[in-house]
């Protein structure tokens, strides 16, 4: 529950900007009216840029920390000054600096957040999971340019912002209220010998647990650490006789029993058989990791998925107030609306999407899904064109809604292509790589790579919108969008699915290693 409001509130705040920038620009700092576009398309830009930096930074920290609670509350506090930062200032240069600690903010939450689902459900499960947390996040999505837009025509600036301040608060007040459970232990990762071994020690000598070491009584120097200790069968015990906790360093996948089912003797091998390296390679290199993913092209075509649909999305952000405003004379109330249309179907078919690609896999929604926005982006570029004079007023204003609620149906079926493909096969590798990715798991790793790619998108996207509306006008960039949309589906259709390669390369590596 937790996760999911920290998710709501990002997407509240990121949303509820929206609509109240022009205002903020217009009246509160006098930006001439001409550049108001540019600096609305930077602001958002800039939010996407300090995610690409940060991610891969942010993943490595939270892969290595056993605890979740921790970052995210670091995260919303980041938020909370940056959103502050925001509301009071009347620089253009702090805006900037509030919306770089806004997305550093972001990214903490949705990495940890998402690493901590997939830790919780799995990835057989992070489609339908996705989907009934999309219902929250989508009102986050929805209801912040609504707010947003209704305080501030209602009810006036400061109150309007003093909502946004009040949810991070809340949001803070719940994570510090939070009970977390200690993230489980990767166990196939113990047992390769590269976890460590900690036991609480009962007071009663019938209840102490035997700690087992490698027969070490054969002839040879090694004899005597055997004798040392004694030894009483073929594995040698200590035994406590005092409550105490014993915990035992790395201990090397050579001298553990479990890593082979014959006994260690002077005359076994010292470096394993290619046919075992894969179960002894024990935990890779951040850099491996990252080599290892970008080498399955299940991974690199759902990271081009999600970043056409963060392209997509966030070049709403920057056009649809200030296009509804010039084409229909709506001001910010309406133009808050057209967000809650592009983000109200989810909430219904986010949950049904999310079952859908757990039971069908990620390829053929997404195609699909990528297919039918190519169409409606195109018709959504259609009214106030002097070509389309039949797409002006009150019908106009029609089609434009229903294009915008039709391009919201569609986008559950493409939303959340990424987490749960890249879910997938890291699971799968984990699997037949016990322990690879260290106790911890590699899914704050994982999502810092989406993180990127969306964020690349959210960077790209405002950009690319304001420049091509600017120069070419509304209904080319929805064209381009729409040619980007056909590119992912066939993408999609190409590359999603089949198994992930496997370790090959990294095992070899790890081999000469040992042997030099």
């Amino acid at each position: 529950m937790t996760i999911t409001l920290g998710l709501f509130a990002e997407l509240f705040l990121y949303g509820f900007i929206v609509p109240i920038l022009p205002y903020m620009l217009q009246q509160r700092i006098g930006v001439n009216r001409t550049d108001t576009q540019s600096i609305t398309s930077n602001l958002l830009g800039i939010f996407a840029g300090i995610q690409i930096l940060m991610g891969p930074v942010i993943g490595i920290l939270a892969d290595k920390s056993s605890r979740r609670q921790s970052p995210l509350l670091f995260g919303l506090f980041i938020a909370l000054a940056g959103t502050i930062l925001m509301a009071v200032t009347l620089r253009v240069s702090m805006l900037y600096v509030a919306r770089i600690a806004q997305g550093l903010s972001a990214s903490i939450i949705w990495i940890v957040g998402s690493a901590t689902l997939a830790d919780t459900v799995g990835g057989n499960n992070m489609g339908k999971t996705l989907g009934t947390i999309s219902v929250f996040t989508t009102a986050g999505s929805f209801s912040g340019p609504m707010i947003g837009g209704l305080l501030l025509e209602t009810a006036g600036y400061w109150v309007a912002w003093s909502t946004a301040i009040g949810i991070l608060v809340l949001d803070i007040v719940m994570r510090l209220a939070m009970v977390e459970r200690p993230r489980k232990a990767n166990a196939s990762h113990n047992n390769t010998g590269y976890g460590n071994y900690t036991t609480c020690i009962a007071e009663q000598p019938s209840q102490l647990p035997i700690i087992p070491f490698p027969d070490l009584s054969s002839n040879g120097p090694r004899s005597r650490r055997s004798n040392s200790v004694g030894s009483t069968s073929s594995s040698s015990v200590i035994t406590v006789t005092r409550a105490v906790s014993v915990t035992s360093e790395p201990v090397s996948p050579l001298m553990t029993e479990s890593t082979s089912s014959t006994p260690t003797t002077e005359h076994s091998p010292l470096i394993p058989s290619s046919s075992d390296a894969q179960k002894q390679i024990g935990e890779i290199s951040s850099f491996d990791f990252y080599m290892l993913l970008f080498r399955q092209r299940r991974i690199l075509a759902a990271t081009f998925c999600s970043l056409t649909f963060a392209m997509i999305v966030t070049s709403f952000d920057a056009t649809i107030p200030l296009h509804v405003q010039e084409v229909f004379g709506w001001g910010s109330f309406p133009a808050g609306m057209m967000f809650v249309a592009l983000q109200a179907p989810g909430a219904v078919f986010g949950p049904l999407c999310g079952w859908l690609r757990d039971h069908v896999g990620v390829r053929y929604p997404t195609t699909v899904g990528y297919l039918l926005i190519a169409p409606l982006l195109f018709a959504l570029g259609l009214p106030g064109e002097v070509a389309a004079d039949w797409a002006s007023g009150t019908s106009g204003k029609a089609l434009y809604i229903t294009v915008l609620i039709s391009i919201g149906v569609v986008n559950n079926l493409v939303n959340a292509t990424g987490a749960v493909e890249c879910a997938l096969v890291v699971e799968a590798l984990e699997k037949e790589n016990p322990g690879i990715f260290g106790a911890n798991g590699g899914y704050s790793r994982l999502y810092s790579i989406q993180g990127v790619a969306y964020t690349i998108g959210m960077l790209i996207g405002p950009e690319l919108a304001g420049l091509l509306t600017n120069r070419a006008g509304y209904n080319i960039m929805t064209l381009v969008l729409a040619g980007q949309a056909l590119a992912a589906s066939m993408v999609a259709f190409a590359f999603l699915g089949p198994r992930p390669r496997k370790l090959t390369s990294i095992i070899n590596r790890e081999n000469r290693r040992e042997e030099g």
